[in-house]
């Protein structure tokens, strides 16, 4: 599974805005705002299917292309 630090790692290759703060980042993204941990522990299985599929859109193969 990916971790937090991945997941932020896309977002600030591809999100639209970013705003740093407190225990979380806010991105902007597609129209959606998605709030990230800056935790660096994996994402569990169900909540990183839920952000794929419901705050990014996008599939897996997607979000890896999205970090080269």
């Amino acid at each position: 599974m990916p971790k937090w630090q991945d997941l932020r790692r896309f977002l600030e290759r591809n999100a639209d805005a970013v705003r740093h703060g407190g225990k979380h980042d806010i991105y902007t993204y597609n129209g959606q705002t998605i709030i990230v941990s800056r935790g660096s522990g994996e994402i569990s299985k169900d909540m990183w299917r839920s952000i794929l599929k419901h705050e990014l859109g996008i599939t897996y193969k997607e979000f890896k292309a999205g970090l080269k």
